[in-house]
């Protein structure tokens, strides 16, 4: 994949306000442009664990189907090892001694369209960094993409397998604040990842904030408990029921008769 045929994207093309109105939607492709999810969920309201609950059920099972990739975690891994950094940090020179472009680490190893991918997207998440953090020396930008390799190879082995420009994958996280964490899960954005952030319990700083990156959507007043974890062992791989669009334009979510997704309301991104 060249440069000039890298994925653009458009970010939140459906007016989205709930739990399963994102496990619901589905971004298009059109070419090389791709719509994709970036929202964040505040606080929580009476329905916020069953939602969520029902998320995992129905996404669990289209992904036992082959129909989509989900994962939900409850934190990201922390980069401990001596030999994990420093081969992350290889894989950092090697990306900027090639001209920063394909990124090549043990996910894109057999993928060399998802290499240039993820080189695109490392150079738009390191450029936000360094704005975010105009002291930045190359080292500190080094470390930084280097915990996001770490990252990605760790939790986006079952979202990235057998990736295609085209590939529809879900992720979601809870309470990210950090600088670090926040612009991971932009960087999942681009490379077509729909991402969910369930702040239940806090949020990002109004900087981050400022970069108008996700959509902020408030369910309520913030709570200390969150949803269980994740585990696809409670699902089930059932016969999957299509899905439809209910008169008002609003799509309805397979199977359960739910409004899945708010009415659609189309507007760009730059």
């Amino acid at each position: 994949m060249h440069q000039e045929t890298l994925l653009t994207f458009r970010y939140n093309v459906t007016d989205i306000a709930s739990v399963s109105a994102f496990a619901g939607v589905q971004g298009n492709r059109n070419g090389n442009c791709k719509e994709v999810y970036f929202l964040r969920m505040i606080g929580k309201n009476a329905a916020y664990e069953t939602e969520v609950e029902q998320m995992d059920q129905c996404l669990g099972e289209q992904m036992l189907r082959g129909q989509l990739k989900y994962s939900r975690i409850s934190s990201l891994p922390v980069l401990s090892l001596r030999e994990d950094a420093e081969y992350y940090a290889g894989c950092f020179d090697r990306w900027t001694g090639t001209g920063r472009k394909a990124m090549q680490i043990r996910l894109t190893a057999d993928n060399r369209a998802l290499a240039c991918v993820l080189g695109d997207a490392c150079v738009k998440a390191a450029d936000l960094f360094r704005q975010l953090t105009p002291h930045a020396n190359a080292s500190i930008e080094k470390n930084f993409v280097a915990k996001l390799l770490f990252w990605l190879d760790q939790t986006g082995k079952g979202l990235l397998e057998d990736w295609q420009p085209g590939s529809c994958a879900k992720f979601v996280l809870p309470n990210l604040s950090k600088k670090q964490e926040y612009l991971f899960a932009y960087l999942l954005t681009r490379l077509g990842i729909d991402v969910l952030l369930l702040q239940h319990q806090s949020d990002i700083d109004p900087q981050l904030d400022g970069l108008g990156l996700s959509k902020k959507v408030t369910l309520g007043p913030f709570g200390k408990d969150g949803p269980k974890a994740f585990d696809i062992r409670k699902c089930k791989n059932t016969p999957p029921v299509p899905s439809r669009v209910s008169g008002t334009g609003r799509a309805v979510s397979a199977g359960t008769g739910r409004i899945a997704a708010a009415e659609l309301r189309h507007r760009d991104r730059p």
